[in-house]
């Protein structure tokens, strides 16, 4: 699957400065994407079901190959959003 082949159509929600979610489709199945509302980098979390969830995860790769994206552990996540010392 191609990058532009990728289906990022977000449902019809109100638009403002504080939504955070929304409900979609991505590579073809039914997904939730959240934003954290205090994430000190730019991020989103992925949700779909347990049953799709390898595949979602092999397209989102596939898809972000040109721009060199990688995997980020939970406990590197947490060390970004921690506040400058």
């Amino acid at each position: 699957m191609r990058p532009d082949q990728i289906n990022f159509k977000v449902s019809q929600v109100g638009v403002a400065l504080f939504v955070l979610c929304a409900a979609t489709g991505l590579a073809g199945v039914p997904a939730i994407l959240v934003r954290p509302p205090t994430s000190a980098i730019s991020s989103m979390r992925i949700l779909v079901g347990w049953d799709v969830a390898e595949y979602v995860w092999e397209e989102i790769f596939r898809a972000g190959q040109p721009w060199t994206i990688s995997p980020l552990g939970v406990d590197a996540l947490d060390l970004l959003n921690q506040p400058p010392k």
